[in-house]
């Protein structure tokens, strides 16, 4: 569901816990949160939160090629392995898809290997190694994704 003001503890305590050994991302994701060219999804376990999903930089003008990238994607901790990743993933690239959004990118830390994995299996592939990418020093695997059309005008790869 999309995010809602009253989301915002849960997002910044959830980036705290999730990205703190990259840098001070607790406050950086939730000033993303507050910015108005960013989008966010929560997922809800039982009417909990459970993790989000946030993308960024997304462009509305229609001369230019749309590319958005996932800002943040984190889920807590004794809620993983049960699909709910990949079904914010599926979420925030129908989102982007909405925006006309034609390509999706991320950065993942080199020495995250769960989260590769959890993109690669959802379609991303490595572009590139950006050293010392992290306030706190370490390396990251920028990762994209081409959101295509099929020959119906609908976006493929989308659907769940």
């Amino acid at each position: 569901m999309p995010a809602r003001a009253s989301d915002t503890a849960f997002i910044g305590q959830l980036s705290e816990k999730v990205f703190n050994i990259y840098g001070p991302y607790k406050d950086t994701v939730s000033h993303w949160f507050e910015l108005d060219l960013t989008a966010t999804l929560v997922a809800l376990i039982d009417s909990k939160p459970a993790g989000f999903a946030m993308i960024g930089h997304l462009s509305r003008e229609k001369t230019i090629q749309h590319v958005s990238e996932l800002l943040a994607i984190a889920v807590e901790q004794e809620m993983r392995r049960v699909g709910i990743g990949e079904r914010l993933i599926r979420e925030i690239e129908r989102e982007a898809a909405e925006l006309d959004v034609n390509r999706l990118f991320l950065h993942t830390a080199t020495e995250n290997l769960s989260a590769q994995r959890l993109f690669t299996r959802n379609g991303y592939s490595p572009c590139e190694i950006k050293i010392r990418f992290y306030p706190e020093g370490q390396d990251a695997l920028m990762m994209s994704k081409e959101i295509v059309r099929d020959v119906h005008g609908q976006r493929k790869n989308l659907s769940f």
